[in-house]
């Protein structure tokens, strides 16, 4: 609905500063009509469908003492939805904001005539419903006594089954036949180093030496871990720096052939060794108080590993 919004000036002109047609505000700028003016009533209104209504009306006091027409008094209207919101400034300053809900004057009206029309259609239709109903129940009893009437006097012998559409089954299709494994060989190489100390002047395998091999051959791989293998083991026996050079020798050989028995027992996998004595040559340590570390047997395994394995 289309509407005008107004302030009134010199108390008979109305200057329209909304349109809501166009959505346009309009500033109004009033001023006194008297000297030393300190009172000034400004009221709005709103007209619509012709009609103008008064809406209401701003007494703004305290106006500065100065000559008739001097103070400006500005008026920033605006309009959001159904509320027209003002502000008022007295020579630039906001001296008072307020707004006003305009929804009972923008209330449609639907005409007598238009009322009566709709109460006319609405007693046609329930006409027809109340004439229609009883007919179509009528009707439909009499079709279903009919049908009863029907199934009592009907022969058993001559009603006939429906006929059952008996569907064609399709062979199962075969299943795929299983595709044979890939054999494959994967190589593996292997390095492992481990020391075996002796007590001194002795080629005898202490209790903590041999629970020491028994671990290291634990780790080492078994017979099932591969099809095919190739394995080489050092074994090189050391001594301290006391005694003769060639008693020095011979007992790190014989250290060397203890450790090598007991892993040919203990692991039983062939290889190619290689079993030395260096004597005192190749110390760990040559203080006097870690000559201990030098009574040792070296152990050095190196292996190519095949293994057989199965692929989808």
């Amino acid at each position: 609905m289309n509407f005008l919004l107004g302030v009134e000036i010199d108390n008979s002109r109305i200057v329209w500063i909304y349109n809501s047609e166009r959505s346009s505000t309009r500033p109004v700028r009033l001023t006194t009509v008297s000297e030393n003016q300190q009172k000034a009533d400004i009221k709005f209104y709103i007209k619509s469908k012709d009609k103008k209504h008064f809406l209401c009306s701003e007494s703004i006091t305290g106006l500065p003492a100065m000559s008739a027409g001097e103070p400006s008094i500005d008026i920033k209207p605006g309009v959001s939805g159904k509320t027209f919101y003002y502000e008022i400034y007295i020579n630039g300053k906001l001296v008072r904001r307020s707004s006003h809900d305009l929804s009972r004057y923008l209330r449609s009206k639907v005409p007598f005539f238009a009322a009566g029309g709709l109460l006319a259609a609405a007693a046609v239709i329930l006409l027809i419903v109340l004439v229609l109903i009883p007919m179509f129940t009528e009707n439909n009893q009499i079709v279903a006594e009919k049908k009863a009437e029907q199934l009592k006097t009907a022969d058993p012998a001559v009603v006939e089954p429906p006929e059952t559409e008996i569907k064609e089954q399709k062979p199962a299709e075969p299943l795929p036949e299983p595709q044979p494994a890939r054999l494959v060989f994967i190589e593996r190489e292997i390095t492992d180093r481990y020391s075996v100390y002796f007590q001194p002047e002795s080629d005898k395998l202490t209790a903590e030496a041999v629970s020491g091999l028994r671990v290291f051959i634990d780790k080492l791989p078994k017979e099932n871990d591969f099809e095919e293998a190739q394995f080489e083991l050092e074994i090189r026996g050391h001594c301290a720096r006391y005694g003769t050079e060639e008693g020095r020798a011979e007992l790190s050989k014989e250290r060397a052939l203890k450790v090598y028995s007991f892993l040919k027992t203990g692991w039983g996998i062939e290889a190619d060794s290689f079993v030395t004595g260096a004597g005192a040559s190749e110390p760990v340590s040559l203080k006097r108080d870690e000559q201990h570390l030098n009574r040792r047997v070296d152990i050095n395994i190196k292996g190519n590993l095949k293994k057989i394995e199965t692929t989808d």
